[in-house]
């Protein structure tokens, strides 16, 4: 009787170990996105069109557009599940105390992971330092109004006119310099101008940083 029972739980263990449990694995195919601006004061920027590009290779042509989606209450576009890759993101000028940045950078969807972009908009700024001198004897021209203007909104309009349109203005110091963290990628004129009279000087330039970039420059005046 003994030799039956041990039989039996052999032939019980043999046929246990032979079972098999089929398992299907699925394997992620995409990842997830989101992106999210903030103010300067760490606050989420509703209402600012995100749009993500797709890249194309070698081709010398503006990405294509894959989704545009506006931040929501907190400041956040949320694109979903993407295919793993490298993206390009754009938006629509978020203002930050009233002047327009411009926000253009690659983002990367992982497979199986969760990107989540947080930043500020000011981020996206670099700083100039401007130099002003005399043509004649390079003596500092301390005292001097300088406006800096958005490329396409500059005019010949007098200084009045101009200084609603200017993203920033000051005034040179003892060394005739004055400086300003600006946005990226942003062209601007440089308006110098007598604070008396509202005379402007007869020359005027162009400047571009990028982001985290500190340039000088001098600049000769007639005085």
């Amino acid at each position: 009787m003994k030799n039956l029972t041990f039989s039996l739980l052999l032939l019980i263990a043999l046929i246990s170990c032979k079972k098999t449990t089929n398992m299907e694995v699925t394997l992620p195919t995409s990842g997830k996105l989101s992106y999210k601006l903030l103010d300067d004061n760490g606050k989420g920027m509703p209402g600012v069109n995100i749009n993500l590009h797709d890249l194309v290779d070698g081709l010398n042509i503006e990405p294509v557009v894959l989704s545009r989606i506006v931040t929501n209450a907190n400041g956040v576009a949320d694109f979903g599940e993407l295919n793993p890759g490298t993206y390009y993101i754009t938006a629509d000028s978020p203002k930050v105390n009233n002047v327009a940045y411009i926000i253009k950078e690659y983002v990367q969807v992982i497979n199986g992971g969760m990107n989540e972009k947080s930043l500020k908009v000011t981020d996206f700024s670099g700083s100039i330092t401007l130099r002003f001198g005399s043509y004649f004897d390079q003596a500092p021209a301390s005292g001097i109004g300088i406006l800096l203007i958005p490329f396409k909104k500059y005019s010949t309009s007098p200084i009045a006119v101009l200084s609603k349109v200017a993203d920033f203005k000051g005034t040179t110091n003892a060394a005739g310099e004055l400086s300003f963290r600006v946005p990226s990628l942003k062209n601007y004129t440089v308006v110098a101008y007598d604070l008396k009279t509202g005379r402007t000087y007869d020359a005027y330039m162009n400047f571009t940083v990028n982001t985290n970039e500190n340039k000088n420059w001098y600049y000769g005046l007639p005085l």
